[in-house]
């Protein structure tokens, strides 16, 4: 798990990263500013869906965990963009529209392949958990 985070994070930095390069050349430190908020509106929410996704995995309420990490991760880029334009137009202008844009959708095929395999993982780990269990459970009944 703390691999996977890791790996999402990194991925997120470079977006930023390259937003931040792009910002600059298009209105200077508002551009690295708006860079930043859209690292935060998009880094964040994929970290948490990442987490809450792999949390869930494998028990019962997995169905759950991936709505709500899908929940999680459109919903944050999407509340952040609405408050930005609200609070300040100036990120507007910058080009914080593009800049979320650019990083969800690098930020999204990265979470989503990641969640696929530490959902795998988990779950077969509580496999092999209740197998375990229930052999434990046959060896006492014999």
């Amino acid at each position: 798990m703390v691999r996977g985070c890791s790996i999402l994070g990194a991925v997120v930095f470079v977006l930023v990263l390259l937003a931040a390069a792009y910002g600059y050349n298009r209105a200077g430190q508002t551009g690295i500013v708006a860079a930043l908020v859209a690292g935060l509106a998009c880094g964040g929410p994929a970290l948490l869906a990442l987490v809450v996704t792999v949390w869930f995995a494998g028990g019962p309420n997995a169905v759950a965990g991936t709505l709500g990490g899908t929940l999680l991760r459109t919903g944050g880029p999407l509340v952040g963009l609405v408050l930005s334009r609200a609070l300040s137009p100036e990120l507007e202008d910058a080009g914080l529209v593009m800049m979320v844009l650019g990083i969800y959708l690098g930020v999204l095929p990265t979470e989503t392949i990641l969640a696929v395999k530490l959902s795998n993982a988990a779950s077969a780990a509580a496999k092999s958990k209740s197998m375990s269990k229930q052999q434990a459970a046959d060896e006492m009944n014999v």
